[in-house]
């Protein structure tokens, strides 16, 4: 429900930006957009379903509680979508390049906190197509490049680790970290296909990740963007940490829960696989993806000064998860986010735009009524009722005068005053007759 009204908001916001830009302009061509009032309404559309902070929250609650499937079709679609958008419509719009950069800093930050593994994969969502929404802002041809290959990178590992945690979700009917642990032994293989998408997300050599992240973090390079550059890495590791250590170590290893999970069907097992070998593919030959990129791709992310500084940096994560691993790990906790303040008052507006209008339009409703049932007696006999009202009010006006009222006033009956059949057909007879003679004695 949280997921349709916010939708809904965003998309009138959105029809309202292109009505305006309609009113304007009068075309609806989908060209550059250069400011104004409709630009910004379309930007807002296109920022929520980015989710883009602080209007982002509808993503985190919504992918955890969908289905196991519809989790995996919810995670490619809605924000890969609003960033073709964004590229499309607002590349090089350099507020983007800060709302992108917290943004992938934000996610990463909430997915510490997170208990529910599928919550957690939802906020690296957020933290990810920051990447994305940074290199639009960048605008250059090898930012869009990097936009457009790690949205479609994106697309392939995260489905794959959607995929991994619904089948422990589906197998133990548990997604809580507190809750998991010891399924290294049950459920060897889903552990190594989820591990290849938290490689690849974590950007590993020979891992899809590692050949498109790393275009976006090029392409502030080559701008001088050093503070953007520190925290897209700094934001790689924590999606290493989280990703890549966290959550599969307190699910298929950690505590042991004595759990027995149910077997997981073998299209899931297909499913992963068929992933997992997509993202190696583009991480061994980049050229697959790179061939199919808006510009002409001069970047080679193979070099041996960019292999040795990403080992580096997840090394040295895996060194700091070992060292602080007692204190990483899940806590039932609920996480309040910005949507606390749009939760907030929803007592109130639910009463204001709700409740009371339900009352207005129940009363209004109640009120047509009465006078349509009224009208409709009336009209059954016009005169008569007149009559059968004023009759009614003197027997209910004398009845009250004595000590011991006894209504003997009849209900309506509007045939009561209605003049017989015969009657009407004579005077109608008569009519006749005198035009008739009128006709024949008239000169």
């Amino acid at each position: 429900m949280r997921y349709i009204m916010v939708h809904m908001f965003g998309g009138a916001v959105l029809l309202a930006g292109i009505l305006w830009r309609l009113g304007e302009t009068g075309s609806i061509l989908f060209n550059p957009l250069e400011g104004g009032i409709a630009s910004y309404l379309i930007l807002f559309g296109f920022s929520l379903n980015a989710a883009i902070p602080p209007l982002h929250a509808w993503l985190s609650d919504a992918y955890p509680e969908g289905t196991v499937t519809g989790s995996v079709f919810l995670s490619a679609f809605t924000t890969k979508v609003a960033v073709y958008a964004l590229a499309r419509g607002f590349a090089g719009f350099e507020p983007l390049i800060w709302a992108g950069t917290i943004m992938a800093v934000y996610g990463v930050v909430f997915a510490v906190l997170e208990n529910d593994i599928r919550r957690l994969l939802a906020y690296h969502i957020i933290s990810q197509v920051g990447y994305m929404v940074a290199a639009v802002g960048i605008g250059t041809e090898m930012a869009i490049n990097g936009a457009t290959a790690h949205a479609f990178a994106h697309i392939l590992y995260k489905a794959l680790l959607f995929m991994g945690a619904g089948t422990v979700l589906y197998t133990t009917g548990r997604s809580k970290l507190t809750e998991l642990g010891g399924l290294a032994r049950a459920m060897p293989i889903i552990l190594v296909l989820y591990m290849v998408g938290a490689f690849s997300i974590s950007g590993f050599p020979l891992f899809s990740g590692f050949v498109s992240k790393s275009m976006v973090v090029y392409a502030a390079e080559l701008n001088g963007m050093g503070a953007v550059v520190l925290l897209l890495n700094l934001a790689s590791i924590g999606t290493f940490l989280h990703t890549g250590l966290k959550l599969p170590y307190f699910t298929w290893f950690g505590p042991n829960r004595s759990l027995k999970p149910a077997a997981a069907p073998r299209g899931m097992y297909l499913g992963m696989a068929l992933t997992a070998g997509l993202c190696l593919a583009i991480g061994i030959y980049p050229s697959l993806l790179y061939n199919l990129l808006p510009f002409t791709v001069n970047y080679q992310p193979y070099t041996a000064n960019h292999v040795v500084q990403t080992m580096q940096l997840l090394m040295l994560t895996g060194l700091g998860f070992w060292l602080l691993i007692n204190k990483l790990g899940g806590e039932a906790t609920i996480t309040l986010d910005t949507d606390w303040f749009y939760r907030r008052p929803s007592r109130l507006a639910y009463s204001l735009c709700v409740v009371s209008l339900s009352r207005l339009f129940a009363t209004v409703d109640s009120l047509t009524s009465q006078f349509a049932l009224s009208l409709a007696k009336v009209s059954t006999n016009p005169i008569g009722y007149p009559i059968e009202a004023i009759r009614t009010l003197r027997c209910a006006l004398s009845g009250a005068k004595q000590p011991n009222p006894k209504p003997q006033c009849k209900p309506f009956n509007p045939d009561r005053y209605r003049f017989p059949l015969a009657v009407m057909i004579l005077v109608v007879l008569l009519f006749f007759i005198i035009l008739i003679a009128w006709r024949l004695l008239a000169p």
